[in-house]
C-alpha cells in the first residue's frame, strides 16, 4: 500500500485549484491563506552547519576546507586548534597535552598563517606561526582552510592559510542567547602541591538586530580554566659501561602539573543601512596565562661516574642493555621548576562595502592586530651538599629497568627531608668565574608583535558569460616585531663567589609545601616549595648570563617589515559537456621592505665580543596563481 501525507503547501495549491471558477477576491484571499499556511523545513543542528561547510567548499573558486558552528558558541572543542585537526589534511601539533599549533599536508607550522576575518594576526610566537589554542572555539562562527595560493588572500604560506571568521548578526537574522558550562577532571589527581586536577569552561553569547534588521550586534565571552597532569620520564642516553654494555647515562624524570587560564572576548557591531552599503567592525581580545609547576630528581648515571658517583656495577644484562644494577656513592639533584607565560592579543579590524550598481562594488578595510607575551622559566636546585663530591650519598642507588621505557630506583636517604635537602647547587655547574656559584637559573623573555592593515579593493560582475567576475585591489600592511631576552644566573646571597665554601640554606618554612610523590620512578617524597615565591622574595642574586656567555645576546633583536600588495583575480564558471568547471586565476606583486635590528658576536683577534648588527633588504616579487575545478557530477 502506498501512503501519501501531503504537506500543507500541497492542501493550499489544491484549494487554490478548486477554487479557480470563484470571484477575483476570493482567489485572492485563498492565495494569501496558502501563503501563510506555507510548511517550512528549517535543517538546524550538526546537519546545517556540515551543510554550510560544504557549501563553502563547493562554491569556492579555491581549494579550501571549512568547519561551520551548528550555532554560535557550539564548537564543542578547547580551541579553534582542537576543530582545525578534524580536517582531511590537517594534523596538531600538542603541547602538554592540547592542540597548539598546526601543519597543513605534512608541512610544519612555520609554513603556515593565520587570519580572522581575512586580516594577518600578530603571533607570540618567535616567529609567524599563529598559536591557535589562544582562540576560543565558541567564539568563532566558521574557519576556511586554503590549501592552495589565491591572489586575493593578502596573507599566504606555502602550507596554506586559515582564515578564522567571527559571525555576522545581521545574516545570522534573529535574537539569540547561549550559555555553555562544561567542566573537566585529570584522572592522574593533583601531583603537586599548588596544583588542582579539576577545571572548567564556560561562554555566552549575545545577538541581536535592531531598528528594522539595519544594526546587528554579537557579543561574546569565554573563560577556561584547565589542568592538566603529567609523569614525564627523560633519559639522558645509553653510553656503555666497561663491560661494553649500554647503560643509563642519566635521567631527568619530573611530575608536572600546569594549568591554562584563557579569557576571550568577542563584539561584533554591524550595520546595513540598505542594500548597497554595509559595515562592519569588529573586536577580537584573549587573555592567556599558562603556569607549570615541575619537580623531580636528576640521577646522574654512568655519564656521572667522576663527579656524581663512583661507578655502576651490573647485576642483569638482556639483550646488550643493563637492566638492573645500581651506582655507587651516588649524589642526585633535587629541582623545584616553574615556567608561567602571559600572553595578550587584540584584533581590531573595521570593513565597508559599497555595491555601486549591479555590476560594480569596492570595498575598504583597516585592521590593528597587537599582542604581548612575557615569560617566566626559572629552575631551582637543592641537595645534601654544594658542589661535586658534596654531602651526604647513596652508597648503593639501584635500578630496575620496567620494561615500559621506564626505570624504578631503590633509594636510602629521604629527599622531603627539609634538614636534609637544602637550597643550592648540588653540582658544580655554572660560569667559569666559579663553578659552584650556579644555584639556579631564571629566563625572562618577552615578546611584542604589532601590525597595521590598510585594503581598499574593487569588484566587476559580468552579466553573462564564462567570467563571473574580476577584482583588483592594493594592500598595505605595517608590522614591527621585537625580543627581548634575559637569563639570569642565581646565586644563594649567603654564597661568596670564589670562596669555594659549602654555603647551603635551608628553605624558610613560609615557602615550603607538600612533599611531591616519585613513586613512578621510585624515588618517593622529594622536598616541595615555592620556587617562584623565593625567587620574589629576594633570596638570591643574579648574573646577566650575557656577561658570560656573548652569543646570548643575539636572542636580543627588533624586525620591521613593510608590505605593499597589488594584486589581480578573476573567477569564471563554465561546462565541458554536462561537467561544471570552475576556478580562478591572478597575480600579485608584493614588494617588501624589511630591516633588523639586534646583536652579533665576533671574534676579535681570539676573544669574542658583541657587536651591534643591523640589515635591510627591499625587493618585488610576482606571484602568479591558477585554481581550477572539474566537478565530474
Amino acid at each position: 500500500m502506498l501512503l501519501f501525507k501531503p504537506s500543507l503547501l500541497t492542501l493550499a495549491l489544491a484549494t487554490a485549484g478548486a477554487s479557480i471558477s470563484a470571484y477575483a477576491a476570493d482567489d485572492v484571499n485563498t492565495t494569501e491563506t496558502a501563503e501563510e499556511n506555507i510548511e517550512v523545513i528549517q535543517v538546524t543542528g550538526i546537519r546545517r552547519s556540515l551543510q554550510e561547510a560544504q557549501a563553502v567548499k563547493m562554491t569556492s573558486s579555491s581549494v579550501v576546507e571549512a568547519i561551520s558552528a551548528e550555532d554560535i558558541g557550539k564548537l564543542p572543542d578547547v580551541s579553534i586548534a582542537e576543530s582545525l585537526a578534524r580536517l582531511p589534511g590537517i594534523a596538531a601539533q600538542r603541547l602538554d597535552g592540547r592542540a597548539n599549533v598546526v601543519s597543513i599536508r605534512g608541512l610544519g607550522p612555520d609554513f603556515s598563517l593565520a587570519t580572522l576575518n581575512g586580516r594577518e594576526q600578530a603571533s607570540i610566537n618567535d616567529n609567524r606561526g599563529v598559536e591557535f589554542d589562544q582562540y576560543p572555539s565558541e567564539l568563532l562562527n566558521s574557519v576556511v582552510v586554503y590549501k592552495t595560493p589565491d591572489a586575493s588572500l593578502m596573507t599566504q604560506a606555502i602550507a596554506g592559510t586559515v582564515d578564522m571568521q567571527t559571525i555576522s548578526p545581521l545574516k545570522h537574522g534573529e535574537q539569540t542567547f547561549v550559555v555553555n558550562l562544561r567542566g573537566e577532571t585529570n584522572s592522574l589527581g593533583a601531583l603537586n602541591a599548588g596544583s588542582t586536577d579539576k577545571g572548567y569552561r564556560g561562554s555566552i553569547s549575545y545577538i541581536d538586530q535592531f531598528a528594522d534588521d539595519t544594526i546587528g550586534i554579537a557579543l561574546g565571552y569565554s573563560r577556561m580554566q584547565s589542568p592538566n597532569q603529567e609523569e614525564r620520564w627523560q633519559a639522558w642516553g645509553y653510553p656503555e659501561d666497561a663491560n661494553g654494555d649500554a647503560i643509563l647515562g642519566g635521567a631527568k624524570p619530573y611530575v608536572r602539573s600546569s594549568e591554562l587560564e584563557r579569557d576571550g572576548v568577542m563584539a561584533v557591531i554591524e550595520f546595513q543601512p540598505n542594500e548597497q552599503f554595509r559595515s562592519v567592525v569588529d573586536v577580537f581580545y584573549t587573555k592567556f596565562y599558562d603556569e607549570q609547576i615541575l619537580r623531580g630528581i636528576e640521577i646522574p648515571g654512568q655519564w656521572g661516574g667522576g663527579w656524581a658517583n663512583s661507578g655502576s656495577t651490573s647485576t642483569t644484562v638482556e639483550n646488550g642493555l643493563v637492566t638492573e644494577g645500581s651506582f655507587q656513592d651516588a649524589m642526585v639533584l633535587v629541582r623545584n621548576d616553574i615556567n608561567t607565560r602571559d600572553a595578550d592579543s587584540i584584533s581590531v579590524g573595521w570593513n565597508n562595502n559599497y555595491i555601486i550598481d549591479d555590476n560594480w562594488e569596492i570595498e575598504a578595510d583597516l585592521a590593528m592586530s597587537k599582542v604581548e607575551r612575557t615569560d617566566i622559566g626559572i629552575e631551582t636546585y637543592a641537595g645534601t651538599g654544594r658542589g661535586n663530591g658534596v654531602g651526604a650519598v647513596e652508597p648503593n642507588l639501584g635500578f630496575n629497568y620496567t620494561g615500559d621505557g621506564r626505570y624504578l630506583f631503590d633509594p636510602s636517604l629521604d629527599y622531603a627531608d627539609p634538614e636534609l635537602i637544602k637550597l643550592g647547587g648540588a653540582f658544580s655547574w655554572g660560569p667559569s668565574i666559579d663553578g659552584n656559584m650556579q644555584d639556579g637559573f631564571i629566563n625572562k623573555p618577552k615578546i611584542e608583535d604589532e601590525l597595521a592593515t590598510l585594503r581598499l579593493s574593487t569588484t566587476y560582475n559580468f552579466d553573462e558569460g564564462f567570467m563571473r567576475s574580476v577584482e583588483f585591489g592594493v594592500n598595505y600592511t605595517n608590522r614591527e616585531k621585537n625580543k627581548v631576552d634575559n637569563g639570569e644566573y642565581l646565586t644563594l646571597k649567603g654564597y661568596e663567589i670564589g670562596s669555594g665554601d659549602n654555603y647551603m640554606l635551608a628553605v624558610p618554612n613560609e615557602y615550603l609545601q607538600n612533599p611531591t610523590s616519585l613513586a613512578f620512578f621510585g624515588m618517593g617524597n622529594m622536598l616541595s616549595y615555592n620556587a617562584l615565591a623565593l625567587y620574589n622574595a629576594g633570596i638570591y642574586n643574579s648574573l646577566d648570563a650575557a656577561t658570560v656567555q656573548p652569543e646570548r645576546s643575539t636572542n636580543t633583536w627588533q624586525v620591521e617589515e613593510k608590505v605593499s600588495t597589488f594584486y589581480v583575480k578573476a573567477d569564471f564558471e563554465t561546462e565541458i559537456g554536462d561537467m561544471p568547471l570552475t576556478g580562478n586565476f591572478g597575480v600579485q606583486a608584493v614588494q617588501t621592505n624589511q630591516s633588523s635590528n639586534g646583536k652579533a658576536v665576533e671574534n676579535v683577534n681570539g676573544t669574542l665580543e658583541v657587536v651591534d648588527s643591523y640589515g635591510e633588504d627591499d625587493y618585488l616579487e610576482w606571484l602568479p596563481s591558477m585554481n581550477i575545478a572539474l566537478g565530474l557530477t
